[in-house]
């Protein structure tokens, strides 16, 4: 009664409450995309062959085509003896509960539903023509997954027992898939992907029902969102369908887009606004139903894409079919040691084929021709098993496979001269190294690719290089390397221009780096400007402080983590001289044309102790300036002898308010003014802005100012002049 009751709670929780989990179709479909590339391709050509097939016939699209078509289903019950083991009448149980669904009839029938005029039959015959009740059950581990099944994985799950896609629907039963059931679409050819994998608690509800619908290629209603141009090319590809953009269960009878009319293909059945349906192929709490273009969509993938589905035996309906007759073919062109052959079906009369390359009853690979790496040397029995409209046939042949003990024997790995890289665990030599490789002692032959043909060989290495090497054992087998023995040798070195350019300009930003980009750390190198010594131990060197004139940058002695000794070549700019450092005078402020590393200011040949590109005067004398910018400058010299009368006769009749200011401040003089100067400029002596004023009141707006300092000079007709700070909050 507690089994009873946890399986109707599990099946409440994921089908009802958490549906947004239960369907993991779409995520299985982005799975093959990325893991085959051609599986989108094929949809979109099935999608093609359907529209074809529908948009052609003379009946509408919504037109269900009559006939009752039936289906043989196969149901592999895997399981490691826990719950997922599920009796045979829950799968006959569930197996009926799926045919009332899709005729639409009590206690699942739903007014706004349709019956689909295909029906589903437990399989009582199986691929080998023998009596089956259609229910499998294996012992495996693959039975849980934690989250949804990736390709690699849903492989596994469907090699533990798997009938011939072509002419049977596979449902895989497990314990758990990641919590969601998915199916499969149908592909061109009989693939190794084709079914429908689901936890044991999907058998009860319309989970099955849901994931059959894929299986018959349909699409969730809300693929697509609203976008309703062509309804047999837009959305689910169903016309009788409203658009519909909601999967979280908060809809039963509203309407989530208004696009049905958007449609004008002449496909579409709509003439109004619709609700969206409550639908098997939505997330839905509503009751249940299939469309009526649904159905249609349903029957025609049936006959045009799984047509060798209705012409099975696997209900015993169809008896007689030829029987297949199983045959393969070994290429053992690949190179031999590695373990990998090709195998390539030769059969007739075959829809479907499957490989064991170790005869244990377990398929290993599914498909016409497949590549198979063998693990360990030794003789395999591998079986093709092939079946058809008739039956099934099956073939063993005995393989040889030799491996090799490693991907380069027979070349030993001992060898001189050859370091590791520590990092990259690459093999490596230093430029010139004198190498010396043996082969594996006791050949009868050898024959390196260097075209030596002794059992060792010697040779300097000057670049790269990958060894080959074939020996014919005593027994006369052939056996060669197939995976090449590669010795990389320590790359030249070469300096690279990051920031700046061929021509600069004194103080610009030069950064250089070393290439290729050394992946081990600290460096161990030595840099050279012009022969002058620069710098040691660095990838990267960047300065602002080389001379004016030509340089040369190069390394040397770089050391790598082998012990290579490698020089760079030769990197060359220019750098510009400065500009002639010549003050500019306004009244009693002087200032430098560019701004210096380091400035000192002097006043009769003394040290000010400033280090600004602008000095305001406060003292009669002479003055000039020493600038540290790609060398070492001096100014010209400027005098000056009338300090007092420049800043007195102007200073006392000027007041600025508010300052600091915010927004605006006011520049009042006592007296009228007549073409006086107005100069703004920011701490660093940058003109910002120039006025020619005459009045008696200027407002000086904020504008684009940044916060901070800046400086008001101002000199009158009379050339007097004074200079005033401003602050700007």
């Amino acid at each position: 009664m507690k089994k009873g009751l946890l399986l109707i709670a599990l099946s409440i929780s994921i089908l009802c409450k958490g549906q947004s989990n239960f369907c993991g179709t779409d995520v299985f479909r982005e799975t093959l995309y990325n893991w085959n590339p051609t599986s989108k391709l094929n949809e979109d050509l099935q999608n093609q062959k359907i529209f074809d097939y529908i948009s052609n016939k003379s009946t509408s699209v919504g037109k269900s085509l009559g006939t009752i078509y039936t289906i043989p289903v196969v149901f592999h019950i895997v399981h490691q003896n826990g719950p997922e083991n599920v009796d045979d009448t829950t799968i006959i149980n569930s197996l009926n509960e799926l045919n009332l669904r899709f005729q639409n009839a009590a206690p699942y029938a739903d007014s706004s539903g349709n019956p689909v005029n295909i029906q589903f039959c437990l399989a009582s015959v199986d691929p080998w023509g023998n009596p089956t009740t259609g229910i499998t059950r294996d012992t495996s581990v693959y039975t849980y997954s934690a989250t949804q099944p990736s390709a690699q994985i849903d492989q596994l799950i469907k090699n533990v027992n798997r009938w011939c896609p072509a002419t049977y629907l596979n449902i895989w039963v497990v314990r758990f898939s990641g919590g969601v059931a998915y199916a499969s679409f149908p592909a061109p050819n009989s693939s190794a992907y084709d079914g429908i994998v689901g936890p044991y608690i999907f058998l009860s509800g319309p989970a099955l029902s849901h994931e059959v619908g894929h299986y018959l290629f349909l699409y969730h209603t809300f693929q697509g969102g609203c976008t309703n141009l062509n309804c047999m090319l837009d959305g689910d590809n169903v016309c009788d369908t409203p658009p519909d953009n909601t999967n979280n269960y908060t809809v039963c009878a509203g309407n989530s887009c208004t696009t049905e009319l958007d449609d004008t293909s002449g496909f579409n059945t709509f003439t109004t606004d619709q609700n969206d349906l409550p639908n098997y192929m939505d997330y839905t709490s509503c009751p249940l139903s299939f469309s009526q273009g649904q159905a249609t969509r349903m029957e025609t993938a049936l006959t045009q894409l799984r047509l060798s589905l209705l012409l099975s035996n696997g209900c015993g309906s169809n008896p007689g079919g030829v029987l297949p007759i199983a045959s393969f073919i070994i290429d053992s062109s690949y190179c031999v040691g590695t373990g990998t052959l090709a195998f390539y079906s030769t059969c007739i009369n075959s829809l479907y084929t499957a490989w064991d390359f170790d005869n244990d009853g377990r398929i290993d690979d599914v498909g016409d021709n497949v590549i198979h790496t063998f693990t360990a040397p030794g003789l395999y029995a591998v079986k093709i098993i092939v079946s058809g409209y008739g039956g099934s046939d099956s073939l063993v042949q005995m393989v040889q496979v030799y491996t090799n003990p490693y991907p380069t024997y027979p070349v030993l790995n001992t060898y001189s001269g050859i370091s590791i890289d520590p990092i990259l665990n690459d093999k490596i030599a230093c430029k010139g190294s004198i190498i010396t490789l043996s082969g594996e002692p006791g050949m009868s032959s050898y024959q390196w690719s260097t075209g030596a043909t002794t059992s060792s060989i010697t040779f300097a290495i000057d670049s790269t290089m990958q060894i080959y090497l074939t020996v014919i054992d005593s027994s006369g087998r052939s056996i060669s390397n197939c995976t090449p023995f590669t010795i990389l040798v320590n790359p030249s070195l070469t300096l690279t221009l990051i920031t700046g350019s061929d021509t600069v300009n004194c103080q610009d930003l030069v950064t250089l780096r070393l290439l290729p980009n050394p992946y081990w750390f600290p460096a161990n190198n030595s840099w050279f400007d012009n022969g002058n010594f620069l710098s040691t131990n660095q990838f990267v060197f960047a300065s602002a402080g080389y001379a004016p004139g030509n340089h040369s940058i190069y390394v040397t002695n770089n050391i790598d983590p082998i012990g290579c000794i490698t020089n760079s070549d030769t990197l060359s700019f220019v750098v510009n001289p400065p500009p002639p450092l010549l003050i500019s005078q306004q009244g009693t402020i002087l200032s430098l044309p560019f701004r210096c590393i380091y400035t000192t200011w002097f006043k009769d040949g003394v040290p000010l102790n400033i280090n600004d590109s602008v000095l305001t005067i406060t003292t009669n004398g002479c003055y000039n300036a020493s600038c540290a910018s790609c060398g070492y400058y001096y100014s010209d010299t400027v005098c000056i002898t009338n300090v007092g009368i420049l800043q007195n006769d102007l200073n006392n009749g000027i007041s600025i308010f508010p300052n600091p200011f915010t927004s605006q401040a006011t520049i009042s003089f006592s007296q009228e003014q007549t073409n006086t100067n107005i100069v703004l400029t920011d701490a660093f002596g940058k003109l910002i802005k120039a006025i020619k004023f005459t009045g008696k009141q200027l407002i000086l707006e904020k504008e684009d100012l940044m916060t901070g300092i800046y400086f008001i000079i101002i000199e009158d007709e009379k050339n007097a002049f004074v200079c005033k700070k401003l602050l700007l909050y």
